[in-house]
């Protein structure tokens, strides 16, 4: 089985150090952006990720101007999941703006975590 690479887009070092390490102790390739226009150059350029694991907020940024990026620029983006610790309200209006499979609400466990990845992507 080939190994699946998510692209991790937080702007919090701490979550996304853990994130990536019990995403990675289940075999996954994890590729972190810290910065929506990281995850942008990084969307456009490479074409081989399985999913996108996109933070709501990011600094001034949001996850849903990232999508909405890609999308002008004619990428055709993996599954998302949004983690968000915004409201219910705002995290179903994002799901519904970007197409994304689920909100992961923050914080999260790492068992909600891979959880949630395990139902997108396997």
């Amino acid at each position: 089985m080939a190994t699946k690479t998510i692209l991790l887009v937080e702007d919090d070092p701490g979550l996304a150090e853990t994130a990536a390490a019990m995403l990675r102790l289940r075999q996954y390739r994890v590729i972190w952006a810290q910065t929506a226009q990281q995850a942008i150059a990084h969307l456009i350029e490479i074409d081989s990720d399985d999913l996108v694991l996109l933070d709501l907020v990011l600094g001034n940024d949001r996850g849903e101007d990232v999508v909405g990026e890609c999308r002008a620029q004619g990428v055709t983006l993996p599954p998302l999941i949004i983690a968000s610790a915004q409201s219910a309200p705002e995290c179903k209006a994002a799901m519904q703006k970007t197409d994304a499979i689920c909100c992961l609400p923050k914080p999260y466990s790492g068992s909600e975590l891979l959880r949630a990845v395990t139902r997108a992507i396997g």
